[in-house]
C-alpha cells in the first residue's frame, strides 16, 4: 500500500515503508490504531454502514455539522461525515445507555476463530471513551467502569459489537478467498459505536490474530490505558514484553502509553526482531509526540530500520516535517 491509512478509532498509519513482520500489517489492518487496522479512505467511505437513505432533517444536519467541528482533521468519522455519510437514525437500547452514563462512544474488540465462517465468538476487551475521537477520553476511574458493567451499559454494547462482528468482511485476503490461509485460523475485529444514532458506523473488518502476543503487548497496540495500566502495576512483565509493547505503543496514537511503559523499564532503544526500535517505528507511522518522548528518555536519534535506512531519511522522503524538525534539533543525521 502506498496510500496514507486512515485508522477507524485514533489517527493515520503510513505502511508504505514500514520494515515490520507481515503479522504486524495483518494487525494493523484490523482498524486497532496502536492500536492496529487501517483503511484507504475510498475503502472506509465503502465499508461505512451506510443506513437510511432518507436524508437527515435540517436540525440532525446542523447537529453533524457541529459534531464535525469538534473532531480531530485526522478524524476518520470527520471524513465520513464531510463525505455526506450518516447513520441510520435508529435508536437503538444500547445508544440510550451509552448517553445515561455519558459515553459517546466504544471500541469493543472481538475475538473469534473462522474456518469458512465464524465461530466462537467472544468480546475481549471493551473501552469506553466521553469524546468521538481521540485517546485522551477514554474512560479509566474503576468506579465508573464498575458502574458500566453493574448498569447495564457493557452488557448491551458487548451484545450489540457481537452481533455487528458477524457481518464483517475480510480486509487482506482478495474477494475469492477468505481469509488469505486454509484451517482453523484464530482471528480478530475492532467494532467501533457511537452513542448517536445519526453517526455512521463501519463494517467490522477481520484480520488474523497473532496468538504469540502478550496482553501487554496487544493492550498497548489497541491504546487500551486500562489494561496496559493494570498489566504493569501488577509487576511480573518480562522484559521482552515491556520492549514489544513499546513498539506496539511508538505506532499508535497514545503517547501516554508509550512514557508509562518508559518509565516502567522499557528500554527505549531496544530492537525487536525485525520490527526496528521505538524511534524509526514512531517516525515510519508520524508520530511526533512519540518521537518527543522517546528521544527525552534517550532513544538514539540516529536510529535505523533493519534496512538501513535512517529516522530522518524517512521523515524527509514522507514530508513528516513536523517529525523531521524534532529529529534534525535532537541530532539526527541522514
Amino acid at each position: 500500500m502506498v496510500a496514507r491509512l486512515w485508522a477507524i478509532t485514533m489517527c493515520t498509519f503510513d505502511f508504505s515503508t514500514s520494515t515490520a513482520p507481515s503479522r504486524v500489517s495483518a494487525r494493523a489492518k484490523l482498524g486497532y490504531i496502536a492500536l492496529a487496522a487501517a483503511l484507504p479512505f475510498g475503502i472506509l467511505q465503502a465499508a461505512a454502514t451506510q443506513g437510511s437513505r432518507v436524508p437527515p432533517p435540517p436540525e440532525v444536519r446542523a447537529h453533524l455539522q457541529q459534531v464535525v467541528g469538534e473532531l480531530r482533521i485526522e478524524s476518520v468519522l470527520r471524513h465520513q461525515l464531510e463525505a455526506g455519510d450518516y447513520g441510520t437514525g435508529i435508536n437503538y437500547p444500547w445508544m440510550e445507555a451509552a448517553r445515561r452514563d455519558g459515553v459517546k462512544r466504544a471500541l469493543i474488540e472481538v475475538n473469534f476463530t473462522w474456518q469458512r465462517g465464524l465461530h466462537d465468538l467472544r468480546s475481549v476487551r471493551v473501552m469506553f471513551f466521553t469524546a468521538y475521537d481521540g485517546q485522551d477520553s477514554q474512560v479509566t476511574d474503576a468506579g465508573r467502569l464498575a458502574k458500566f458493567e453493574s448498569d447495564g451499559l457493557q452488557r448491551l454494547l458487548t451484545q450489540a459489537a457481537l452481533d455487528r462482528a458477524r457481518n464483517g468482511s475480510w480486509f487482506e485476503s482478495p474477494e475469492h478467498e477468505h481469509p488469505p490461509r486454509r484451517g482453523v485460523v484464530p482471528a480478530s475485529t475492532m467494532v467501533v459505536l457511537y452513542d448517536d444514532p445519526w453517526l455512521p458506523l463501519l463494517q467490522p473488518m477481520y484480520g488474523i490474530r497473532d496468538t504469540s502476543w502478550s496482553p501487554l503487548e496487544d493492550a498497548a497496540w489497541v491504546g487500551d490505558r486500562v489494561a496496559v495500566k493494570r498489566l504493569l502495576s501488577q509487576g511480573n512483565s518480562r522484559q521482552t514484553d515491556l520492549e514489544r509493547a513499546l513498539i506496539r505503543a511508538a505506532r499508535g496514537d497514545d503517547s501516554w502509553i508509550v512514557g508509562l511503559l518508559l518509565s516502567k523499564g522499557a528500554k527505549v532503544n531496544a530492537r525487536v526482531k525485525r520490527d526496528g526500535n521505538a524511534l524509526t517505528i514512531a517516525v515510519l507511522a508520524d508520530r511526533p509526540q512519540n518521537v518527543e518522548i522517546l528521544l527525552k528518555a534517550g532513544a538514539d536519534a540516529n536510529s535505523r530500520t533493519a534496512e538501513g535506512e535512517s529516522a530522518l531519511a524517512i521523515a524527509i522522503q514522507h514530508h513528516y516535517n513536523e517529525v523531521a524538525q524534532i529529529l534534525k534539533k535532537a541530532g539526527a543525521r541522514e
